[in-house]
């Protein structure tokens, strides 16, 4: 009898990365020379995504948006790995702030902190009906995504 090869297969159609001060993929090897430093505060653009969904997103969704958009190009239907260790944790640290404070928590803000909020913004602003998952593992994250 054949033996069946049961393992998952994929590969990496595209990678991209963006940091203040790395937005391109040249300054991303200059970087990992030592050739260029990142710094900064500002967040990305998101010019792919509608200012409707864009505003929802804190900085770090905004910079894994910027990176999905990038490795996504006009590709639709192709799945997806977000992966994030806490969420927006600034979000949330205003939703604990909130909490210690006694006052009333907004839906909306908790369902922004959690981490498939960015996944989710992304799968709604392009339609797509991909699976789309959303990892959170700790300090496994990069080998479990």
């Amino acid at each position: 009898m054949p033996m069946l090869n049961t393992g998952v297969s994929f590969s990496i159609g595209s990678f991209a990365a963006w940091a203040p001060g790395a937005e391109t993929r040249d300054s991303w090897l200059a970087w990992a020379q030592g050739e260029h430093s990142i710094c900064g505060v500002q967040a990305p653009a998101v010019r792919a995504m509608p200012p409707m969904l864009r505003r929802r997103a804190g900085l770090l969704a905004k910079m894994a948006l910027e990176v999905a958009y990038q490795c996504a190009g006009d590709l639709m239907d192709v799945p997806a790995v977000f992966c994030s260790r806490h969420g927006e944790a600034a979000r949330s640290v205003d939703l604990l702030l909130d909490l210690s404070k006694f006052g009333a928590l907004s839906p909306t803000s908790f369902s922004l902190s959690v981490h498939n909020a960015a996944a989710g913004l992304f799968s709604i602003a392009r339609g797509d009906h991909a699976n789309t998952i959303a990892l959170a593992a700790g300090q496994a994250l990069l080998n479990m995504g």
